[in-house]
């Protein structure tokens, strides 16, 4: 299929993933299924492993010390359990992009071959994703800080005021608060274009975020509504899936005062079904942004019009010598100096 390049409004990029996703099913399904039959593997071990005081947790702790220890082991879980599923959809999302990028430059694709074309890419991957957590940590972490540092001012300054004072001091510190994390949320969807980047474009992790930085700009607004209507999707379609579950598990937690595993493995696979079938949409999307960017910004359809009419090259190896300015950076350095600046050095260098 020859596809048309040309900038595509907010309507016209839903459009095409839907189309995509309805003309490749089996595919983009088959691209997925890998990530969600790690995540489901993983999840049934740590609750096969889990430790016993996490199944029999008491309803009532006179100790808020115990209730925290016992607590800690079930925060360790769910932290594991989200880092394995944001890194099994990150590979599923580069493997996703390349299928993208063969069917929207008008070519055709396998599962094998998607997978295939991220060799030598995994490391990059990884980095990536790891630098992905330190801003995240980082951004989140200054944004506490200075909710608290807030909160603290502003509760001084309503005790001097009084009533109506701390009154609007606690409506200020809220609204800020609610800023913030609005900012924050902004800051880490700059980054929603970083793997498509890396991959299409055989980026190093540092000057993929850098680019996805470049791209996005302009369009945040567009990716944000995007995004939240496919993440709507995978919630319907997760729920659907998992709801007979999820009411037995609740009646059972009642009986046994916990989900048995026996009950917990249907529920985590039924969910893994639907994460299978509804996750590859928001997969489609964000490469059709990459490449819907780079026609408005490089004008990435004429260089493919001229490009056809010389030597071959890959499509997606065009890249506009003035979008990345940057030098090459050891992510180990980036790491490094991010931490040892209590997470200052990302927002500097950037």
């Amino acid at each position: 299929m020859n596809t048309e390049l040309r900038p595509l409004g907010l309507g016209e990029l839903l459009d095409r993933t839907f189309t995509y996703y309805r003309e490749h099913f089996w595919t983009f399904v088959g691209i997925m299924a890998p990530a969600e039959v790690v995540l489901i593997g993983v999840s049934l071990v740590i609750q096969s492993l889990a430790p016993h005081t996490t199944r029999h947790i008491p309803p009532r702790s006179p100790n808020p010390m115990e209730a925290l220890a016992l607590l800690g082991p079930v925060y360790a879980v769910a932290m594991i359990t989200a880092f394995v599923a944001a890194m099994a959809h990150a590979v599923a999302l580069a493997a996703s992009s390349s299928a993208v990028s063969k069917f929207h430059l008008g070519g055709s694709t396998t599962i094998g071959e998607a997978y295939r074309s991220l060799r030598g890419s995994v490391g990059r991957l990884a980095g990536l994703f790891g630098l992905f957590i330190l801003i995240t940590i980082g951004a989140f972490g200054l944004l506490v800080a200075g909710i608290v540092i807030l909160f603290t001012v502003v509760g001084l300054l309503g005790t001097a005021l009084g009533t109506a004072g701390a009154a609007l001091a606690a409506l200020v510190s809220v609204v800020a608060a609610l800023g913030g994390m609005v900012l924050v949320f902004m800051l880490l969807l700059q980054f929603a274009l970083a793997v498509p980047a890396l991959i299409l474009e055989h980026l190093g992790p540092i000057r993929a975020l850098y680019r996805s930085r470049s791209l996005t700009k302009g369009s945040l607004g567009r990716i944000f509504l995007a995004c939240v209507l496919m993440y709507l999707i995978i919630m319907v379609v997760g729920f659907t899936f998992q709801a007979p579950f999820m009411v037995a598990g609740l009646a059972m937690g009642f009986k046994f005062n916990h989900n048995p595993l026996w009950l917990a493995a249907p529920s985590l696979i039924s969910g893994g079904i639907g994460a299978t079938l509804s996750y590859p949409i928001l997969m489609i999307v964000l490469p059709l942004f990459y490449y819907d960017a780079r026609i408005r910004k490089e004008g990435f359809d004429l260089q493919v019009m001229m490009q056809e009419s010389g030597p071959p090259q890959s499509h997606a190896g065009i890249v506009a010598d003035s979008a990345l300015p940057l030098p090459r950076t050891s992510v180990a350095a980036v790491v490094a100096l991010t931490i040892l600046s209590f997470w200052l050095y990302e927002p500097i260098w950037y």
